[in-house]
């Protein structure tokens, strides 16, 4: 009886400083992004969609490269702006804040069952705050951004599968989902998931793994949209793709400047985290740490088969390494001699993460035309 009275009130305490961390995080990106304009990209796909809901067919009168999926979702915010005729940036933006928060919470709520203190959660949700809401700075609601966020909680399930911990069976087909989605909104992102279901393969030495409820969610919500383009958007099948296979080829960039691109956006977390891996060498580093760098690595594969080294194409691999920070510091305080150190440590981290790609963007939004 007590110990399960003491379960619940620490499961409260866990949802409690979740909601804490989301609260804070809300806020900051609410007076940053809503008084702003919309990523240039998103609002592309944005507007696209409102043809669609007009009777547009993709692959006639709207002409993207891009798989559909991006379009169907941002259907669903103008919808609602056409339903009730609300500012479209400000709809926008608060449907990718809502779907943010939602993943935070799914998130949060899977990690309970994980064997950290109190001070290692705070520092990984304060993390995963940062990365969601504040790290995309201008390119908030970027094809990239949505589905980083939408594959989060699939890297995070394959680290408790990797743990053997208990997860319900309706969760996982449900992260599943929300990973296929995040996979369709372009090809190259199913490295991601290859690179998750090798980790958990290296793990587990359990080949069958691959027949748990989130992959095979995953894999059924792809064929499934396969499927839906085929019936609903058959034109971009007939007419986008073979000009996409075509012409998207011509943004290609040579391979020193996507190397000098990568090193650029990926130097200084890299090294935060070799340096904090380095001082934690000796203490046992956990498989979510391992989960989240399979996951950067795959979207770093995605952004080298693009072959473009856009910022925004980076950016899920500066995310996913950004979580691994979180749990790297999470860890230092379990050190003696870095106690006082985690602190300052964390600190810098979180300021430099916010401060790199905010003032770019604030000045570049509220500076002299």
């Amino acid at each position: 009886m007590a110990n399960g009275v003491m379960q619940e009130r620490n499961s409260l305490h866990k949802a409690g400083l979740a909601r804490l961390i989301l609260a804070g995080a809300l806020g900051l990106a609410a007076m940053l992004q809503l008084v702003t304009p919309l990523n240039h990209d998103a609002a592309w796909h944005f507007t696209t969609s409102f043809k669609w809901l007009e009777g547009a067919r993709i692959g006639h009168e709207v002409f993207d490269i891009n798989p559909p999926m991006t379009l169907w979702l941002s259907a669903l915010p103008a919808a609602l702006v056409n339903l009730t005729g609300w500012d479209p940036v400000i709809v926008f933006k608060l449907f990718i804040l809502l779907v943010g928060s939602s993943v935070f919470l799914l998130s949060a709520s899977l990690l309970r069952s994980v064997n950290w203190s109190r001070l290692q959660r705070m520092w990984f949700l304060s993390f995963l705050a940062l990365g969601l809401f504040i790290l995309p700075a201008y390119d908030f609601a970027q094809r990239e951004h949505i589905a980083a966020m939408l594959l989060t909680p699939y890297a995070l399930l394959a680290a408790l599968r990797a743990k053997q911990l208990p997860s319900a069976w309706k969760m996982a087909a449900l992260i599943g989902l929300l990973g296929g989605i995040g996979v369709g909104i372009k090809p190259y992102f199913v490295a991601v998931v290859v690179c998750v279901e090798l980790f958990l393969l290296a793990w587990r030495h359990r080949p069958g793994l691959i027949l748990r409820p989130e992959a095979l969610a995953l894999a059924v919500t792809g064929l499934v949209y396969l499927l839906i383009i085929q019936i609903f958007a058959p034109g971009y099948y007939a007419q986008v793709l073979p000009a996409a296979m075509s012409n998207y080829g011509g943004f290609d960039v040579p391979g020193t400047v996507l190397v000098e691109r990568i090193v650029r956006e990926l130097t200084v977390p890299v090294l935060a985290m070799l340096i904090l891996f380095l001082a934690s060498v000796r203490s046992r580093h956990s498989a979510v740490f391992l989960s989240l760098l399979a996951a950067a690595s795959g979207f770093l594969l995605a952004a080298i088969a693009q072959q473009k080294g856009w910022a925004y194409q980076l950016f899920p691999a500066k995310y996913f390494l950004v979580l691994a920070l979180g749990v790297l510091l999470g860890r230092l305080p379990e050190i003696a001699q870095y106690r006082r150190l985690a602190t300052v440590a964390g600190g810098v981290l979180a300021l430099w993460l916010t401060a790199a790609p905010l003032v770019p963007f604030l000045q570049q939004m509220h500076g002299p035309e």
